[in-house]
């Protein structure tokens, strides 16, 4: 297979915070996105979407304290925070997303118990736009490493 300059692949990878699925599937998952991580030679950014109105869970939780033992240096780590538009009473062009500092601050303790400090916190919202330009710069990185 041949790879056109610049080209990249964007995974999907299983959400299993709310999946209604068995333990033993949650567990085969996060079995394979740390395979992934690790062996994913040509992984160069990881993001990782959280819904802005409820913060991370249990899952995503662990889904940071892998990435924080598993993810090679030369891989980025992005938390995307998603809905942001959902928080937002009266939305404007100008204000069209918010998360409550509730959430921001369980965010930032999460990625510190984590030794993910220093990670970057996108707010998106499909909605309104908010944070597509910066989602395409992290995906630009990617393509041109």
């Amino acid at each position: 297979m041949f790879k056109i300059k610049d080209s990249f692949y964007i995974v999907d990878l299983p959400g299993y915070g709310y999946a209604e699925v068995p333990e033993f599937q949650k567990f085969a998952w996060k079995e394979f996105m740390a395979e992934y991580m690790t062996q994913r030679k040509t992984l160069k950014v990881l993001f990782h979407l959280l819904d802005s109105r409820h913060g991370p869970g249990r899952e995503d939780r662990e889904i940071m304290k892998q990435v924080s033992k598993t993810l090679p240096s030369r891989t980025k780590y992005v938390v995307v925070l998603t809905k942001s538009d959902k928080n937002t009473k009266g939305k404007t062009k100008r204000n069209s997303g918010k998360v409550t500092d509730k959430v921001m601050e369980t965010v930032r303790a999460a990625m510190k118990e984590n030794g993910l400090g220093n990670t970057p916190i996108l707010l998106t919202s499909a909605e309104s736009k908010l944070g597509r330009d910066k989602i395409w710069r992290y995906m630009r990185l990617a393509a041109q490493s």
